[in-house]
Parts: structure tokens; sequence; C-alpha cells
């Protein structure tokens, strides 16, 4: 199901924020990463703005860190909702032509010397932080078209992975069928480690989540990340899982493979070192990644050329402290979601089935979540982020058996 616009403004927020939750930053960094934040423009979901106030980053950073959780940047309604938030284009004008006139006055100068001359007509609401980033829009001026790109290498093991999806070779299938072997990896950016890596009968969102959840229980958790926008990569379960663990995922500029070069690196080292090496029969799945597995371990120890002679696996032991594990029930973070109102005779209606509601929630929204494998018996009700256990089939027989309260025997 299609994320919510609650979901997709807590996202974005958290894809704000998430430089800023680095626990090492020195003293004055994080206040020098807001400025940055700032001065960028952005296409902010269900929003025409496209720029944030310093204010509002400090408050989305401070909403995070004291709950800990994604749903703390979901947005609530406004006070002034329904009232006149902006000022009118002639008064815009007014005040970009009083700036350019004087380029280096505060702007709270600017404002008061507006109001005492009568700027502000009766349709406009006084806001000092929109008024901020009409000026830092008019400072600005213009980007160049073409972007500084350059080479680079993350400060630590597991402060960024790259991902990728690769075709491969045809495999033989137990009915006797071929097909073509997809190859999705984890790599971490500092050492070079493949995390993990394997071979798949399909591009799909649940076999790369496969091949993510194996990295994250033998690598620990990653800060960030960087995948392109294949599909297999844009599911809304892979975005909100990840941002339930602390994990930013990162996407690609379309067709602009320029920041995939190390895992791009990885996979022409695959094609010229391993595929190169298969025989001419056609093995099958698991003959494939028995193989492949061997030739990971032998890759992972061996000297690699942008790590001063060092092997990847020697780089990322050498950093263990960095690692955070992964939890146990990692598969629970990645369930598709959505919400329902629960009817007077405490049922919701999930996919064609009436499922049962416990007892104090009639009229209430509540959150389901669920796995594709087995929607209807693996679907939990969730109340203000706390689980009321899993949801079963109405059994009709059953209720019109049971004793109801205040009901005499």
């Amino acid at each position: 199901m299609a994320i919510s616009k609650q979901e997709e403004k807590a996202l974005f927020r958290f894809n704000i924020i998430f430089p800023m939750l680095d626990a090492s930053l020195p003293r004055g960094e994080r206040s020098r990463m807001v400025q940055q934040i700032c001065a960028k423009e952005y296409r902010i979901p269900h929003s025409k703005k496209t720029s944030v106030s310093e204010a509002t980053v400090w408050k989305w950073y401070h909403a995070y860190l004291e709950k800990g959780t994604i749903d703390s940047l979901a947005p609530s309604g406004r006070s002034d909702k329904g009232r006149r938030r902006t000022i009118t284009i002639e008064t815009e004008q007014e005040l970009l032509r009083r700036y350019r006139e004087k380029p280096g006055v505060p702007v709270k100068y600017l404002v008061d010397q507006a109001i005492q001359d009568g700027v502000f007509g009766p349709d406009d609401t006084i806001s000092t932080s929109a008024i901020y980033q009409l000026i830092r829009r008019e400072k600005r001026g213009y980007e160049p078209t073409q972007k500084d790109r350059r080479a680079y290498r993350a400060p630590s093991i597991n402060d960024m992975w790259q991902s990728d999806a690769m075709h491969g070779p045809r495999v033989l299938l137990p009915s006797g069928s071929t097909i073509t072997a997809k190859l999705f990896v984890c790599l971490d950016n500092k050492s070079r480690l493949v995390c993990h890596a394997a071979w798949y009968p399909a591009e799909t969102t649940d076999c790369y989540l496969d091949c993510l959840w194996k990295a994250f229980r033998l690598r620990g958790l990653p800060r960030k990340i960087y995948v392109d926008n294949g599909s297999a990569f844009r599911d809304d379960r892979l975005r909100l899982g990840c941002a339930s663990l602390g994990v930013q995922i990162s996407y690609a500029a379309p067709y602009k493979p320029q920041g995939k070069g190390a895992v791009e690196r990885w996979n022409r080292t695959v094609r010229q070192q391993f595929l190169s090496t298969l025989p001419s029969t056609v093995p099958t799945l698991e003959e494939l990644n028995i193989r492949f597995a061997k030739w990971i371990d032998l890759y992972n120890h061996r000297p690699h050329s942008s790590l001063d002679a060092s092997s990847p696996l020697q780089c990322y032991l050498a950093e263990l402290k960095a690692i955070r594990t992964a939890p146990e029930n990692l598969p629970l973070h990645f369930r598709r979601s959505d919400t329902r109102v629960v009817g007077s005779d405490r049922t919701i209606r999930f996919m064609g089935k009436l499922l049962q509601v416990p007892i104090g929630y009639a009229g209430r929204k509540i959150e389901i979540r669920w796995f594709d494998h087995d929607p209807l018996h693996t679907c939990e009700g969730f109340f203000e982020e706390r689980s009321m256990g899993m949801l079963p089939l109405v059994d009709r027989e059953a209720n019109y058996r049971a004793k109801r309260r205040g009901q005499s025997s």
C-alpha cells in the first residue's frame, strides 16, 4: 500500500537531520551542518516550500532525540490552520527592492523599517522566518549547472554502505528451465568489505531484504545505504524499516552513476574475476552461490590497492568500535502498514475479511502491520505505538456463543 503523507513527511525530516545524529561530531560542527542544510533548496513532500529554517531543523532534531523513533517526526496539526501564513507578492517585491538597495542590512532592521513605512498590508501575516527565507533565496542567487564531483571515501566503517543489483549467468531451476540469476550486494565504502552478497532468482525487494538482513546480522547496522533508483530499492518497507533502525537510505540521481564508483568497480571485478571463470555447464542457483561465497571470502582477505595493501577484512576489523549490533527481530521492522478505524462491533476490514480487535478500541484509529507472505495470519494491531497482539479472523459462531459483559447467564 502507498506510503501515507505523514510517513512521507517524516522520512523527509529524518533524511534532513540524519547527519546531525552522529554522536562523534566535534563541538560546533552540528551548528555548521544546520547552516548548510538551510542554505539548500528541497522538494518538500506535500508543500510548496523549498527551504527549511534553522529553528525548524533544530525542532526536528530534538524531537527525534527525545523519542528515538521516526514517528516523532510526523507532523501534527498547526494552531494557525485556516489562516493566511504568507505575505503578498507585492510585499515580497518591495522587501527585495529594499534589500537590493542595502544588501548588508540585517533582516530585523529591514522588517522594522518596512513596518514603520507601512509596507505590510492587511492581508500580510508578518513572519520573520518567512522573510529570512525570502532573503536567503535572494542571497543564494544562482547555482552553477555543473556539479562538483570528487572521489570520496567514508570516514569510518559502517558509515556508508553501497548496494546494487546486477544480472548474471543463467541458472538451472528444479523444473529443468533456466533463468538469469540476479546479484545483490552490500559493500562497505570505507573498507571495501563485502558485508554480504548473493545471487537470487529475481530482482525484487524481498530478495534484496534477504541480502540486507544477512549483512546486518553479520556486520551490524550502517549509518547510510547508498542505492540507485531501481524498483527493488524503492519499496516503502525498505525506507521505513531502515529509518526505524536509524539507517538512512540515500538515492543516486537518475542516470548519474558517478556516486556509485566503489560498487560499480566491484561489479566489474565480479565480471572479470568470477563470472569469467565459471564452467560452461549451467549451474543451479545453490551451486552458483556456494562457489560465489568462496570467491567473496578470497576477495575480503586479499590486499586491496586503495587500502595501502591491507585487505578489506583487515581494514574493517581495525574499527570494530564503530559497529552497531542489529536487533534480533529484524523482519518486524520491515512489515507493510496501514491504518483502520475500529467499528462498533470491534472489527476492522482487511483484504476483504473481518479481523477482531480487543475490547476498548471501538471508534479509534489503529495501525496494522503485516507480512506479504501471509497477511491475514500475521496482522498485528497497534494503538499509540503499543501492540495489541495479532488480530484474528472473526469467528461469528464463537462470538454468538460468547457471554457478553453485563449479560446474565
